[in-house]
């Protein structure tokens, strides 16, 4: 259990794991840990989410002094083989009452020390027991592994802070490692000048031949891969990918993107340098990457913009301007209140590697404060504001990908305040399909560009544009049942507590296969891999099993809606010399 001192009290969370006899008979022993080791278990033994809602502790007491503890407990449902995002109930899967008694320490053991009894309905539960020994004044630990590419240069320490003294204010124990041997700029995928901006499947390349990816046990470590390239201005100084194998164990820094002027007025002497030439914004905005990576989002969309690590840069600089500082010296190299407290108290599926997909699990979670919990805000429109939705299509076969495009347009008189990037991948723009069944799926971004979004005015009559191919993300296919699909585009952002922007919608109809060749373009189509190369952007010929799946169609389905489609996105020719 996670116990911190508030003003209010205490905020108390925790999380259980669950192993049997039958575990240890057949030899699958339950880890040990050292009396001062914040534990670390297997993802697939996670079994509930603990909050505590009271604590009673008597000032005085006749006797023995217990300390109450009213807690509610929160029963996890592990997701299917293949899928990563599990579920947890919106009501408590059960109310408890713990009272601790505190006891003589065994060896080895420094602090506090307690043993409890349960009660539930108030029923002592012979069956249940309770101990709760002092391990660490951190809540949680974690790796922080830093890569950095040839002809780049890594963030440094800034008048002693680094990645660990920044997490360790959010009570994380963090150890950094850097890897010795620098990773080599590719060959065979672009971009080979690697100063150019890299495009998303040539990094997500580069991060999958990271060998350190096939070492590394999520399951006995919390760890996180770091990537430094060079890039150039105006690349977003940095990406996170939901899934590399598994959801969020990557992210990437640019070293030679930066500051442009046109994104901030006020980045001050830093503006129009490069990252590795302004280190205390370098390390701010590679923090915020790994910070991505733990599952936690910009503060545009959440407390609002501000001078702390999750608030993207050009924000920060408006943020310190506006307070009467300069960027980048006035730079917190600090959490706000809010992350920290996602940081210290979301159960622990969703902030490890390896665990959920980004985003997932911010809603309706029931961590210990009155400001967490409750379903996420349905968007305010704004009147001035209109969204425009254009769908290459409004008919598919199944495993198909739509082209879709959208423009976000001020049809008022006078300037708005609204995100510089209209794209789900900036974070400001949500993609919700409902299926024929009633059924709804979130369409993540596959690739999140970590810190280059901010509010900026959209003039009248101007507008910001963006697209996408919607076929797959790690929530699953958007179009794998025939019949009518509706789908939903959010555009918002938070502000005086509310959900604010635009919104539209279109339907598709998806069509049953009656031929053999739908059918064999399903087979080659629906797999997760060709998925991954779709929402990459095309071009991922990393991805060997997709290019073969791919290739089978268009050379044998070209004729073929779907082997129409792929035209842009996969290049035979390309695919064959990169294969080579």
């Amino acid at each position: 259990m996670r116990v911190a001192k508030t003003d209010a009290g205490y905020a108390i969370s925790g999380d259980t794991y669950r192993y049997s006899w039958i575990d240890i008979l057949l030899g699958h022993g339950i880890p040990t840990f050292g009396p001062t080791t914040i534990p670390i278990y297997a993802r697939d033994r996670y079994n509930s989410y603990l909050k505590v809602t009271g604590v009673s502790i008597p000032r005085l007491a006749i006797g023995t002094c217990r300390i109450r503890l009213t807690v509610e407990e929160y029963d996890y449902t592990q997701p299917a083989a293949g899928a990563f995002d599990g579920t947890f109930p919106t009501a408590p899967s059960r109310t408890m009452d713990i009272y601790l008694t505190p006891v003589t320490p065994p060896a080895g053991y420094a602090g506090p020390y307690f043993t409890g009894q349960v009660y539930i309905s108030g029923v002592l539960q012979t069956t249940m027991s309770v101990t709760l020994a002092w391990a660490s004044a951190m809540f949680r630990r974690a790796t922080v592994e830093v890569h950095t590419m040839t002809g780049s240069v890594a963030p440094a320490t800034v008048a002693g802070e680094y990645f660990n003294t920044i997490y360790a204010k959010a009570k994380w124990d963090l150890t950094v490692l850097t890897d010795p041997n620098p990773v080599p700029v590719p060959t065979t995928v672009p971009p080979t000048v690697p100063t150019n901006s890299w495009s998303s499947s040539a990094l997500h390349a580069v991060m999958t031949s990271l060998s350190d990816f096939a070492s590394v046990n999520l399951d006995t470590t919390w760890y996180m891969h770091v990537l430094i390239v060079q890039a150039k201005l105006g690349s977003g100084r940095g990406v996170m990918f939901d899934t590399i194998n598994v959801p969020r164990e990557g992210v990437a820094s640019f070293c030679e993107d930066g500051y442009p002027s046109n994104e901030s007025a006020w980045f001050g002497a830093a503006a129009n340098k490069q990252q590795k030439d302004v280190p205390r914004a370098f390390l701010r905005s590679c923090t915020h990457e790994i910070t991505h990576g733990f599952n936690q989002i910009h503060q545009e969309n959440e407390g609002g913009a501000d001078n702390s690590i999750m608030t993207t840069t050009p924000s920060v600089a408006n943020a310190i301007h506006t307070a009467g500082g300069t960027f980048p010296d006035g730079i917190t190299l600090d959490f706000n209140e809010h992350v920290r407290h996602h940081l210290q108290h979301l159960p622990d599926p969703i902030v490890r590697p390896g665990g959920m997909t980004f985003t997932a699990g911010h809603n309706g979670i029931p961590v210990p404060s009155e400001d967490e919990a409750g379903p996420d805000d349905e968007v305010v429109e704004h009147p001035a504001l209109k969204l425009n939705l254009k769908l290459a299509k409004n008919r598919l076969k199944i495993g198909e990908p739509l082209e879709m495009k959208w423009e976000l347009l001020n049809v008022g008189s006078d300037p708005i305040l609204a995100p510089n990037f209209v794209g789900t991948e900036y974070d400001f723009a949500e993609i919700r399909v409902t299926k024929p069944d009633g059924r709804t799926m979130d369409v993540a971004p596959f690739v999140i560009v970590c810190d280059a979004s901010q509010l900026t005015d959209l003039k009248p009559g101007e507008g910001r544009e963006a697209g996408q191919h919607l076929f797959w993300s790690t929530q699953g296919f958007a179009f794998d049942t025939p019949g009518k699909h509706t789908i939903r585009l959010d555009v918002a952002w938070r502000a005086d507590g509310l959900k604010i922007g635009a919104t539209a919608s279109m339907e598709v109809l998806v069509d049953h296969p009656v031929t053999p060749h739908d059918n064999d373009v399903i087979a080659q189509m629906m797999d997760p891999e060709v998925g991954k190369f779709v929402a990459l952007g095309g071009h991922a010929y990393h991805l060997k099993s997709a290019v073969a799946r791919i290739g089978k169609v268009v050379r044998e389905h070209h004729e073929h809606d779907v082997g129409k489609c792929l035209t842009g996105l996969y290049d035979g020719k390309q695919a064959a010399a990169i294969g080579k």
